[in-house]
Order: C-alpha cells, then sequence, then structure tokens
C-alpha cells in the first residue's frame, strides 16, 4: 500500500512537471482503491499528451478551434491576439460589446490561472491534458461552414468556423454572431449555408417551458431541424439569436418589429411578440418592453414568463405599486403563486416597507418554499 501510495505521488509530481511518460508509468503502478479508475484514466491521457507549444496549428477546422481554447485561458490574451482568429462577425461583437465585459473575456485566463496555482497545477499542464482529451470530430464544408464538436472535462462543447480570405477562423464565441453571419448569407442568397447553422445550432436546443405556452428558449420557437430554406423563417430565427446580445439586439428587434405587421398566424405573432420583449429588456427600452408583455398576458393570462416580463418592465419604469397588484392579480388567479409572492416580497424590500417584506417572505416559506437564499431575507428583515 505504501508503494502504491509513493508511486501515485511520484506520477502527480511528474504530471506537474510535464513529464508525460513517466507520470503515466507511475500512475499505473499506483493505481489502487477508489483512485484506480482515475489514476489508469489519467496514465492513458499522459501517454499521448503533448507540450501545446510543441503542436503545429494547422490551417484547418479542428486546430483553429484547439488554438481559440489555448487562447482563451492565456494569461496575456489581448483583442489582437484573439481578433487574429475571429471571423468578421465574431470580430464585430468583439469590438462593439461592453468595454467591461469585453474587459472579463480577456481577462478570463489571468483568473484561471490564479485558481490553478492555488490548486498547485499550471496553464501548461491543463491545456496539454485539454488538447489531448479534445478528440475533436468535424461536419461540414467550406461552403457551408464547419461544425466542431470536441470534449472538455468530459462535457462536449460546440464551435462554428468559417473560411475567410482562405484561413478558417472561429465563428461563435457568442452565439450572436452566428446570428450575424445566418442574416449575411440570407443577404447573399446564400439560403442553404444560413440553414446549416440554423440546423446545426438547433440540434442543442429545445423546446421547454413545461406547462407554460410562452416559457422555455426563444429560438427553438422559430425553427425545427430539417425544415425548408424558407427565408422569412431563416430571417426570424436569426433574429431571435440577437435579442439575446446588447450588442445585436438593437438589429434583431427591428427586424421583428418589421415582422410583426405582417404576421401571418397567431402562432407566428406570439412568437414575434415574445422575442420583442426579450429584446427591448435587452435593450432596456423598458416602455416598449411594458406594452408588448402586458399583451402577452392578456393572451395567456396563466403564463409565468408573460407575468414575468409584465412585472420587471414596471419595476424598471419605477410604477411599483402596479406591479404589486398585478402581482396580487395572479395570487387570486393562481392560489398563492410563489412567482406573485417573490415579487411582492422584492419591491417591498426595495422600497424600504421591510414589515412588509417580511410578510410576503414569510407567505412563500408556509408554502414549503423555504430555502437558503428566503431564510436569510427574513433574518435580514428581522434586524430592522
Amino acid at each position: 500500500a505504501a508503494f502504491k501510495e509513493s508511486a501515485r505521488t511520484a506520477g502527480e509530481m511528474l504530471m506537474r512537471i510535464r513529464q508525460y511518460p513517466l507520470a503515466a508509468d507511475f500512475l499505473e503502478a499506483g493505481a489502487a482503491g477508489d483512485n484506480a479508475a482515475w489514476a489508469m484514466g489519467m496514465a492513458r491521457t499522459m501517454r499521448g499528451a503533448r507540450h501545446y507549444e510543441d503542436i503545429h496549428f494547422a490551417n484547418i477546422p479542428a486546430d483553429v478551434v484547439m488554438r481559440d481554447h489555448v487562447l482563451l485561458h492565456d494569461p496575456e490574451l489581448t483583442q489582437a491576439k484573439w481578433s487574429a482568429i475571429l471571423s468578421r462577425n465574431a470580430r464585430f461583437v468583439l469590438e462593439h460589446e461592453d468595454p467591461d465585459d469585453r474587459k472579463t473575456a480577456l481577462e478570463y485566463g489571468k483568473h484561471w490561472n490564479e485558481r490553478l496555482a492555488r490548486n498547485g497545477s499550471s496553464f501548461e499542464v491543463e491545456i496539454d491534458i485539454d488538447l489531448e482529451r479534445a478528440d475533436p470530430k468535424i461536419e461540414g464544408n467550406d461552403a457551408t461552414g464547419y461544425r466542431v464538436k470536441y470534449q472538455l472535462n468530459g462535457k462536449s462543447m460546440t464551435a462554428f468556423v468559417v473560411k475567410e480570405d482562405g484561413a478558417y477562423k472561429v465563428l461563435n464565441p457568442t452565439t450572436d454572431s452566428v446570428g450575424l453571419e445566418m442574416l449575411d448569407r440570407i443577404k447573399a442568397g446564400d439560403l442553404n449555408g444560413a440553414k446549416a447553422l440554423l440546423d446545426w445550432l438547433r440540434e442543442d436546443r429545445h423546446l421547454e417551458g413545461g406547462d407554460d405556452p410562452l416559457g422555455g428558449p426563444l429560438f427553438p420557437r422559430f425553427w425545427i431541424k430539417g425544415e425548408a430554406a424558407d427565408e422569412h423563417k431563416m430571417r426570424l430565427a436569426a433574429a431571435s439569436i440577437l435579442v439575446s446580445s446588447k450588442v445585436t439586439a438593437a438589429h434583431g428587434d427591428a427586424l421583428l418589429e418589421e415582422a410583426l405587421k405582417d404576421a401571418s398566424t397567431d402562432r407566428e405573432r406570439t412568437n414575434i411578440q415574445l422575442a420583442l420583449a426579450n429584446g427591448y429588456a435587452t435593450e432596456e427600452n423598458f416602455a416598449k418592453m411594458l406594452e408588448v408583455s402586458s399583451t402577452l398576458l392578456k393572451q395567456e393570462p396563466e403564463s409565468r414568463q408573460a407575468f414575468l416580463l409584465n412585472e420587471n418592465a414596471l419595476r424598471e419604469l419605477g410604477r411599483s405599486d402596479e406591479a404589486i397588484a398585478l402581482a396580487n392579480e395572479r395570487v387570486k388567479l393562481l392560489d398563492g403563486d410563489l412567482d406573485a409572492l417573490a415579487a411582492n416580497m422584492e419591491i417591498e424590500a426595495s422600497r424600504g416597507n421591510v414589515a412588509a417584506a417580511r410578510g410576503w417572505a414569510q407567505k412563500q416559506i408556509d408554502q414549503g418554499k423555504e430555502n437558503a437564499g428566503l431564510l436569510n431575507n427574513i433574518a435580514w428583515y428581522a434586524l430592522f
């Protein structure tokens, strides 16, 4: 047992200094007990691992995605470095996003490396392991672009790559850049290219919402994988992606406003209004958000999503009394609705009405909605 433990410890030390073949030998020799599966799996990884700086990243789709992964974890990443492997639309999003958000993205690697150092690991070791385990799978061609699926920490990841000026570029650090690419292809008459991106994106996004007819993500409401390449439908689907980003929300909302005038079915009209409500929220245009969410709430008075959109718009506009009245109506409609109780609690707390807020919190607890956050609120309110 002592030998096994010493061998495993030696293997881990060798791994930290990137002596991977030797590390594999010692990890295998030390595999025992509860850690045996981990040690054997890591040994297999060590046998194939290479120093990332010795890898030549070629001008092929899989390699540009792996290069992007390395850059995102680089503690010295700059906008210029990242932009060099990003597509035109991805660069547009990066250049126009909120400076604080851009700074956060560029400094992710710096903070990631600080955490690794505290845990006794390093950028080099973690990247070497990530690249060995990534196992990228590629689908597509130069005309449609490429979808690259790879593994990261046991999870399946997806990246999109396009060819621009003879070089492969990463399209999707964020999904809004994919929406912009779709619109560019539609405008250029490349409907099949736009459809390829839509179908790929739809594979990983599904209709949800449960009992709420307006619940769940927006994009699956506008596109079904495999449907015909219809320009109108594809433009709406792209717009539903754009409304979630501050960089592209205004563009998406403009497309949706125009489409709403000619909506051909009640379902299409409702979906457009729902996307607009979300887009207006992203733009912080709360007056328009209130207008369209009120329409949705009249159509579906029991909808949780419509209520939350309406409630949020009222609160952002400083119309707290109307927000409380709306929540009270929902409590009557849906006996003891927890979203309405929580909304009233938060509104009263924000107005300094601590006793009223405590009362709304207690009503939630009485209905079994007891959690750490709610108990913390109760305790906080008791101080006043």
